[in-house]
């Protein structure tokens, strides 16, 4: 009888054993699988925290084939941190939503208090006993404060094992090496020194292709801050910068809280614009530098020079006796756009 009482018992614990095993492994392979995204927001998002839906269209769009692709390995309500920064640039005040209530600083100032958080935030992720990936996300002015960061990285000479564990990923970057709006400028902050007077906008770094840390930079198609024109003596192309400077640039992560309104550019949705995203794909949207960092260009449908012109047509209620016209001259204006710009040397070699 006792024999009998002391089998099932030993049963029983091994039972439990096996049960407690499974719930540690699980507990462990999730503890494994998480990762953390910094997210610094762009001019005018001081807090992507309270932004409904920024931080999740950031991971779900472009976080793909990073440790923080979904939900499950980065969840937004603890996981994806928004850096919190003034995210100013004085005088642009009149821009609305692009300065804080109380204040508007320049350019230098906003861009040196996102890189301190960021820097902040990022260091516990730097210990070499630390085994969480991190992904640090730029978008816009918040590609400044992510090249920032990277310099500063530069200089503390990681290990490789953690720089294994860091990825970045920027959209409509202003510091990207060939394309980036402040790299094109560079000549002109030069004359005084880096900075431009009044301003106070440094233009350098562009972003650090040779840290080690693999950078995806991403950007749509004639976005002036990530793609400017090479050739500033094509008057087309500098137009029609311009124009996508207000109907591209402001719209990779629409709609959110701060527009529930607004689409992606060019009318791209989730799906489109993953398949565009998919450099096996799309092999003619990507490039890559001499250090195996990877730059995307997702494909205008549009000329945004031509859809100004079809939007103010429409508010005057001629668009249906302007469509064959503004079609019919779009394909040549287009070419004629395209003088302005050159993307067949290394995209990690800033080009003035």
């Amino acid at each position: 009888m006792h024999s009998r009482a002391r089998a099932l018992a030993l049963v029983f614990v091994a039972l439990l054993t096996t049960a407690a095993l499974g719930v540690v492994s699980t507990v462990m392979s999730a503890l494994a699988l998480a990762a953390t995204a910094l997210i610094v927001p762009g001019t005018g998002t001081s807090d992507a925290n309270i932004v409904a839906g920024y931080r999740q269209q950031a991971r779900d769009r472009y976080m793909q084939g990073t440790p923080c692709t979904d939900q499950s390995d980065c969840p937004a309500a603890t996981n994806l941190i928004g850096i919190d920064y003034p995210a100013s640039f004085w005088p642009l005040s009149f821009i609305p939503g692009w300065c804080e209530p109380t204040g508007c600083v320049k350019w230098d100032e906003s861009v040196g208090q996102g890189t301190s958080t960021l820097i902040g935030k990022l260091t516990p992720f730097l210990n070499p006993s630390s085994t969480e990936d991190v992904v640090i996300f730029g978008y816009s002015q918040g590609g400044a404060v992510v090249a920032n960061t990277l310099e500063y990285l530069k200089g503390l000479h990681l290990s490789d094992s953690v720089k294994d564990r860091l990825d970045v990923v920027t959209i409509g970057g202003i510091e990207n090496p060939d394309g980036g709006l402040w790299q094109r400028l560079q000549p002109l902050a030069a004359l005084f020194g880096g900075t431009v007077p009044i301003l106070d906008v440094t233009t350098d770094p562009a972003m650090s292709v040779d840290t080690g840390i693999h950078t995806t930079s991403i950007g749509f198609e004639y976005d002036p801050v990530t793609y400017a024109p090479l050739y500033w003596g094509n008057p087309l192309s500098l137009l029609n910068a311009l124009a996508a400077l207000e109907t591209v640039h402001g719209y990779y992560l629409s709609p959110n809280g701060n527009n529930e309104d607004a689409t992606l550019p060019y009318g791209y949705d989730d799906l489109t614009l993953a398949a565009q995203l998919d450099c096996g794909t799309h092999t003619a949207n990507c490039r890559t530098d001499s250090y195996g960092n990877t730059y995307v260009m997702i494909p205008a449908t549009s000329l945004p020079l031509m859809d100004v012109v079809r939007s103010l047509t429409n508010s005057i209620g001629i668009g249906a006796i302007a469509k064959p016209f503004i079609d019919l001259v779009e394909p040549v204006t287009r070419v004629l756009v395209d003088l302005g710009y050159d993307m067949s040397k290394d995209p990690g070699v800033p080009r003035p």
